[in-house]
């Protein structure tokens, strides 16, 4: 992480120096997903209303989507669940729109961890027949699309869905699933927070029996 910070800021910096707007912006939006991965939150939000105002500056349509969505997870890793929600609403419309000008990174997995995270704000809000439906559609998206960590996110966000629904029994077999998939493609990212989720739906259970 260390090395890849020094690496953007360098970016960064030189864009700025050379008053490349769109390298800039770029590098604004990789620091703020950086940023949201080992949760500074202020200075994710930072780059990223840096790398939105860049993106509308110079009509960069890609930029203001993929820099959106690092800006909307930060939002909900703050308790900010209803305006997290609205802004993943209106950016996956817009992804879905423009797919083909994104990068290929986003665009196979932009339209899964849209739904991710915004089955994961609707299951705050008590929203849970959407969440549901989000989530089901964030799996079959990643099955087709085959990228791990798609997979993996899917399969946590249904299986969270399932469990803040009161459904363990159903969470149990699509954490493990996620679980074993975390393991076997070493998705150190997600481990923690499958294993908790695993963990809490598992007790119910072993309760019962």
């Amino acid at each position: 992480m260390d090395d890849m910070r020094r690496r953007l800021d360098e970016a960064r910096d030189l864009a700025e120096r050379i008053g490349d707007s769109v390298r800039l912006g770029w590098a604004c939006c990789h620091l703020a997903r950086l940023d949201w991965a080992v949760a500074r939150h202020p200075g994710a939000l930072a780059n990223g209303e840096r790398g939105l105002a860049l993106a509308a500056a110079i009509g960069d349509p890609a930029l203001a989507i993929e820099t959106r969505f690092y800006v909307a997870v930060v939002i909900l890793a703050t308790g900010e669940c209803r305006r997290a929600a609205t802004i993943l609403r209106e950016n996956l419309a817009a992804l879905e729109d423009r797919e083909s000008r994104l990068p290929r990174r986003f665009r196979v997995q932009g339209p899964v961890l849209h739904r991710v995270y915004l089955s994961r704000c609707l299951v705050d809000l008590g929203e849970f027949a959407e969440a549901e439906a989000c989530a089901e559609t964030a799996a079959a998206l990643a099955e087709v699309n085959g990228n791990p960590f798609s997979r993996v996110g899917a399969r946590f966000s249904l299986g969270n869905t399932f469990l803040r629904e009161g459904r363990a029994i159903d969470a149990v077999p699509v954490l493990e699933t996620a679980m074993a998939l975390s393991a076997e493609y070493e998705l150190r990212n997600w481990r923690p927070a499958v294993m908790a989720t695993l963990v809490a739906a598992s007790m119910p259970i072993f309760v019962y029996y």
